[in-house]
């Protein structure tokens, strides 16, 4: 679930508490119900796309000891916009994409790479994943199955895929915030959907 904090503006130093959100598709439709609750209503969040039909990129800034999701009242507040969230987050990410924990898969001589991160910067690798791609080869993998987390290997090996495809899923059972279940593969320039692993139990629908 995603976990929604009170909204306020932030101070204009914007650039130093931004981080960066990776999202569900659905997130804005789930905001704006919640939004549409409270009194006054809340205003709409500011969002890109990430992979088209499948992750959003969103923000969230710092407000005292909270992160909380950026708005378009925000951006009008802070005279920017989502193409100038994106790039500071991209640009701010860059030393974290570039060093991933790499760890080995149980009964293979084969390993992947992982972020981890609770303040979002784990979706650093799909900011960059041209760069991942060139260290991890054509048709690289990639994976964010929560907010906190995301993956990235190589390809070439159908075993290591569904060993890992079961562990997105594990991780998006278990992690907060899931994002997507899909593993995605790096086609040239873009990230497209590779497959997808699914729960023997559907898990169940959640609001944001």
């Amino acid at each position: 679930m995603i976990s929604l904090l009170l909204l306020g503006l932030a101070s204009a130093g914007w650039q130093e508490d931004l981080r960066p959100a990776a999202a569900p598709w659905d997130v804005a439709d789930r905001w704006a119900m919640y939004a549409a609750q409270q009194d006054p209503p809340l205003p709409a969040l500011a969002c890109d796309v990430l992979v088209p039909d499948h992750v959003r990129l969103c923000f969230r800034t710092r407000q005292g000891e909270q992160l909380r999701w950026v708005t378009e009242a925000d951006l009008t507040a802070w005279g920017a916009s989502v193409e100038a969230l994106r790039k500071q987050v991209t640009d701010a990410s860059r030393d974290r994409a570039m060093r991933p924990e790499t760890l080995t898969i149980d009964g293979m001589n084969r390993s992947y790479a992982r972020w981890v991160d609770g303040e979002g910067w784990a979706v650093a690798p799909l900011l960059w994943a041209q760069e991942i791609g060139k260290q991890l080869g054509p048709d690289a993998r990639f994976a964010v199955p929560a907010g906190t987390v995301a993956l990235a290997w190589a390809a070439g090996d159908g075993d290591v895929d569904k060993a890992l495809a079961v562990g997105v899923v594990e991780l998006a059972d278990e992690q907060p915030g899931e994002v997507s279940r899909v593993v995605f593969r790096l086609d040239g320039e873009t990230l497209v959907p590779f497959a997808e692993a699914t729960p023997s139990v559907p898990a169940p629908s959640e609001a944001p």
